[in-house]
């Protein structure tokens, strides 16, 4: 999606991607609350699960494209639309 919506600025984008310290969610708590989400939220636990993994982690935020999951998820926190991403990187 980052390559369609800005291939202008691609590489810029996918440096900063390579730079984040990340550290591994993928464990049950993450997953209850991926189900929890998207229960709450009705929508598809494959986005949640994302989300949750962002939420598990103090620093982390989900760059989503979804303008659906988006509208329903963004008063959670620690989501920004794709298109939002480069000013809201240039501030964090």
């Amino acid at each position: 999606m980052l390559a369609r919506l800005l291939p202008d600025q691609l590489e810029v984008h996918l440096a900063r991607l390579w730079a984040l310290d990340y550290s591994d969610a993928d464990n049950e708590a993450v997953l209850q609350h991926a189900g929890r989400l998207a229960v709450a939220l009705n929508h598809h636990l494959f986005d949640t699960l994302y989300h949750a993994a962002a939420l598990s982690l103090p620093d982390a935020v989900l760059v989503t494209a979804d303008e659906r999951y988006f509208g329903k998820a963004a008063t959670l926190g620690q989501i920004v639309r794709l298109r939002d991403w480069p000013a809201w990187f240039a501030t964090h």
